[in-house]
């Protein structure tokens, strides 16, 4: 079985009608956590495929998507101030 990897993916999308499918397309693979940012334990083979329904729906002039990898220490060492947040490694989040 392949090793998930920790993401944080957020976006900046121009188009409502576009970011209403980048929002859904995420869902699909990641947790929505915060306004334009989602966390996930991702395969590199699902990211390949993440990465390829979201490149066919962006307009590269106008929108943006950003996927942070971190590494396994980094993701043990996340905080949060205000809303707890509790980024489990099976990709359960529990606010």
């Amino acid at each position: 079985m392949a090793e998930a990897e920790s993401y944080f993916i957020t976006y900046d999308i121009k188009d409502p009608k576009r970011l209403n499918r980048v929002f859904k397309t995420l869902l699909g693979f990641a947790r929505h956590i915060q306004l334009s940012v989602f966390f996930g334990r991702i395969t590199r083979q699902k990211m390949i495929i993440l990465k390829e329904r979201i490149e066919e729906i962006i307009e590269d002039e106008e929108d943006q998507v950003i996927f942070i990898k971190l590494c396994a220490d980094c993701s043990e060492k996340i905080t949060a101030i205000g809303t707890p947040l509790n980024l489990k490694k099976d990709n359960t989040i529990i606010i």
